[in-house]
């Protein structure tokens, strides 16, 4: 909203000479007094300057919950504090009875015990006992049945052994959940005992899709029973951000997550330490037939149905009894992102994943597992083990994305002493155990994978580094349907000791699997395949293992078609020197690859360990939507198109050489940019046919090479008028530089320019309110073939919206106090950001809104005959987010 000072003008003249005070900014800055307001108040900022402290934050005024509650208070713009135990459940009652708590912030100043009672879980009889001063009171189950003692078969009620205020009463239910903000304040609430008959239990019950719950922890509690069950929430439709549940059990038939039960929102920097989940089992057999019927259970989320879980981690000796996933049970939707988990995993006989049990739909990106995963054989059934996630289900390979994950943990399923055999298909990966549909890409596995078992049977078992009736894979164990494989790698041992083996796939039913290598050592005693076992139908391109003596690409393959392009062995000095160029050549043919726009492909380079890892670099991907070929198009049901089902020569490559494509140049610069570029050269000892033809060859798919110093002390940094001002530290003499921008996260990097001679450039074409982040590298050509230096890349920078608010500084002497007084005449936004700066130091005044203050901004002063800098932009918040407009100039101003 656009406004001019004679909007507020009004507003003065009527108010003239009524409560001045009142129109006095409450800050205190750089040698500055202030007049205080009634609601301000001051905390400290920094000192030294001047001699004087300089103050200037300021928060709501504060009342208690018992206050509030009496009164009958219904103003906003307060905080609701929370200091006892008592008032706790005051503000949890308050809550259920249907009182308005959106827009409200209810604020916890203390730790709170809600009771002294202890918890100790039993593995065998799947009870959580509950314990006072050492005497077990009580047990219950995950249904929430209570009993008298951890073997007593008797049910009785919880009311029966525990004392009504031991019994927590979560805060807000599915009719009236929770739409306020809890600010916890970095404190404890512990001793929760939720085994009441709610059905939704956590510290909340629901929170609503404008509640936040933020900054706290619920420890040393217990939450059992019902259709979902969390440590901080059964439900979670709003945000749940920097919180923490630790040495927490939770127990469920239904959703179950250490932190949220059923997720539908936002999970964001929340860890589960030492924690105990326990729900059903967690298995395929009736959940693709019926969604409604699934449940699960996550370190984090039990059932994560849409929505974003964002940097969450899993650690200590927590367990998932049952099976499920480490951040997650079931996903259904919405994204994880850049989640860990470090704690060991042992299943009891049920999926089980680091990250995710089961996957149906949504996305997996830049998650790690360091934690290992273990299974002991014991029953009939299908078991899938993925360090990344246990499996994935969708008629759709557009569905599902896995990319960019990594795995270090070891995933083993152990064969126990006497078992039968079993009419199974277990599966076992790196990253994925059985994979249903989707597309994997950039993800690599280093942690040993198999299945350790003494039997020798040729027709029913088959195991894989990627892929494979017991299948073990590297990467993901058994893949069928509509399922993508693609730029990943394996350096980890592949256990088996059966059947056939493959160090990519063990038997590959699906698409196509792209750019692979695997150089861990496979141990097998029929079959000589490495990168796949057996073969039903699918293409393999582009793909290496190591070299040795009887190795093939595959062991077997069914009478289906299918093709075998580019793959062969390497030995261990090419896997060293040479291996990431090659596929970095590969995956450079792939540029108007259809499935580059699902999972665009990551360059390689050589990692420390010296095999080929993941750069942080991209496949650039032209502006123009690619149609996808005949032969890489899928039909609907998944399997390859109309050219891909033609018969097809299957052959295996000696293991001598390696074929490599020539790698593809990147198209040059627009003609704007090269206009651009020529002009900015313009001033160096190089002429423009030179220029020309240097922004031709300098592109990312260069070759990388140590001997060019990579770019350092890059900084951006906005400037008026909208422009991106970039400079560096020169890295050598007669080097260029190659700058590439991304728009957007979900964009690829584009070549902007190449600058010879200079360490600085200014990006003018950006559009207002828009994010970019830059690359950039050196660049020199050595006996006739250019190199570059790895990539530095910066930080996310957000250009102004709203262009700078016109300002008059003037210096004024009124009831005895000298004051400068700012006066906003045009502006975008309704709150301001003040600058002040003095002997080089800053500080950042941030005030009420500005209709508080009509415009007009007065700072008082003592000292005069000194100089002061000044200069402000205006903001306003706009579905959650702010946007900015630009700073004026900084203005001098003598005091």
């Amino acid at each position: 909203m656009k406004r001019y000072a004679g909007e507020d003008e009004k507003f003065r003249q009527q108010h003239k000479g009524k409560g001045r005070r009142r129109f006095c900014s409450s800050i205190l800055a750089l040698g500055l007094t202030a007049l205080i307001t009634a609601t301000a108040v001051l905390e400290p900022f920094f000192t030294g300057f001047g001699g004087q402290s300089a103050r200037a934050a300021e928060v709501q005024s504060e009342i208690s919950i018992t206050s509030y509650i009496m009164q009958g208070n219904t103003e906003k713009n307060m905080q609701i504090t929370i200091c006892t135990a008592e008032e706790l459940r005051m503000f949890a009652q308050y809550v259920n009875e249907g009182n308005v708590t959106a827009g409200k912030t209810f604020s916890l100043k203390n730790d709170i015990t809600l009771s002294t009672l202890t918890y100790q879980y039993d593995s065998q009889q799947q009870r959580t006992g509950i314990y006072r001063q050492g005497e077990c009171i009580a047990a219950v189950d995950r249904n929430g049945t209570c009993y008298r003692n951890m073997t007593d078969d008797q049910q009785t009620e919880a009311e029966e052994c525990l004392d009504e205020a031991e019994i927590w009463q979560p805060i807000g239910d599915e009719e009236h959940p929770f739409q306020g903000c809890f600010l916890m304040n970095g404190h404890a609430v512990s001793g929760m005992t939720a085994v009441a008959s709610e059905p939704i239990k956590g510290l909340f019950g629901v929170i609503d899709n404008s509640g936040i719950a933020r900054d706290g922890q619920v420890k040393d509690s217990l939450v059992t029973g019902g259709t979902a069950a969390g440590a901080i929430a059964g439900i979670n439709n709003g945000a749940v951000t920097e919180c923490r549940s630790e040495n927490t059990i939770v127990m469920s038939n239904g959703c179950v997550g250490g932190v949220i039960g059923t997720n539908t929102s936002l999970i964001s920097q929340v860890t589960a330490e030492n924690v105990i989940v326990e729900g059903k089992s967690s298995t395929m057999i009736t959940e693709r037939e019926d969604m409604e019927r699934v449940n699960g259970a996550g370190g984090i989320a039990g059932f994560h149905l849409s929505g974003t879980i964002k940097d969450c981690t899993l650690k200590g000796t927590s367990c998932i009894v049952n099976g499920g996933g480490g951040i997650f049970g079931y996903m259904a939707g919405g994204s994880v992102e850049a989640c860990s988990n470090y704690s060991r995993l042992d299943s009891l006989g049920a999926n089980m994943g680091g990250i995710g049990g089961f996957i149906f739909c949504g996305t997996i990106l830049s998650c790690t597992n360091y934690g290992d995963i273990h299974y002991i054989y014991q029953y009939d059934e299908h078991v899938n083990l993925g360090g990344i996630v246990a499996g994935s289900f969708s008629g759709s390979y557009r569905d599902i994305t896995i990319n960019g994950c990594m795995n270090q943990g070891d995933v083993l399923q152990q064969e126990r002493e006497g078992s039968k055999e079993g009419i199974t298909m277990d599966s076992v990966g790196g990253i994925i155990g059985r994979m249903g549909g989707g597309v994997l890409g950039n993800c690599g596995n280093e942690g040993k994978v198999g299945i350790i078992t003494d039997k020798d049977d040729s027709e029913g078992a088959k195991i894989g580094g990627a892929c494979g009736i017991l299948q073990v894979g590297g990467i993901a164990a058994g893949c069928d349907g509509p399922s993508m494989l693609r730029n990943c790698y394996n350096t980890g041992d592949i256990l088996g000791d059966i059947a056939y083996t493959g160090g990519i796939a063990g038997r590959k039913n699906f698409l196509e699997l792209k750019a692979c290598y695997t150089t861990g050592h496979i141990f097998q005693k029929l079959g000589t395949g490495q990168i796949t076992g057996f073969v039903d139908s699918g293409d393999m391109i582009d793909c290496y293992y190591l070299g040795g003596s009887n190795l093939t690409v595959y062991s077997k393959a069914s009478d289906l078609s299918f093709e075998v392009s580019n793959c062969s062995a390497v030995s261990a000095e090419n896997v060293e020197n040479h291996l990431a160029d090659w596929l970095n050549q590969c995956i450079a043919s792939y540029e108007t690859d259809y499935f580059q726009k699902i999972c665009p492909l990551r360059k390689w380079c050589q990692g420390e360990e010296k095999h080929p890892v993941f750069s942080t670099e991209y496949v650039t991907q032209p502006t123009a939507s690619p149609t996808p070929e005949a032969s890489e198009k899928p039909s609907a049901d998944g399997s390859p198109g109309e050219e891909s089902g033609k018969t097809a020569v299957s052959e295996t490559p000696s293991a001598a050489g390696t074929p490599v494509p020539e790698a593809k140049t990147e198209k040059g610069a627009s003609d704007d940019q090269t206009k651009n570029a020529d002009n900015k050269a313009s001033g160096n000892n190089i002429n423009k046919q030179k220029y020309s033809d240097l922004l031709k060859k300098t592109s990312l798919s260069l070759l990388e090479s140590n001997r060019i110093a990579k770019v350092k002390k890059l900084v951006i940094s906005t400037v008026k008028d909208g422009g991106i001002q970039i400079t560096w530290k020169a890295s050598a003499q007669n080097t260029c530089y190659g700058i590439y921008r991304q728009d957007g996260r979900k964009e690829n990097y584009k070549k902007l320019t190449v600058v010879t001679g200079k360490t600085s450039w200014l990006d003018k074409k950006t559009r207002k309110g828009k994010k970019y982040r830059y690359q950039i590298f050196a660049c020199r050509q050595e006996n006739n073939t250019m190199l570059r230096s790895g990539v530095t890349e910066s930080k996310w920078i957000e250009t102004a919206h709203y262009s700078a608010p016109k300002v008059t500084y003037q210096t004024e002497y009124t009831e005895g106090k000298r004051y400068l007084k700012l006066t906003l005449r045009q502006y975008h936004g309704d709150h301001i950001d003040i600058v002040l700066r003095k002997n080089g130091k800053e500080q950042i005044i941030k005030l009420h809104s500005i209709s508080r203050y009509h415009g007009v901004f007065r700072l008082s002063y003592t000292r005069t005959g000194n100089f002061m800098y000044c200069k402000v932009r205006t903001w306003e918040n706009h579905s959650g987010k702010k946007r900015f407009s630009e700073y004026t100039n900084m203005k001098k101003i003598k005091l």
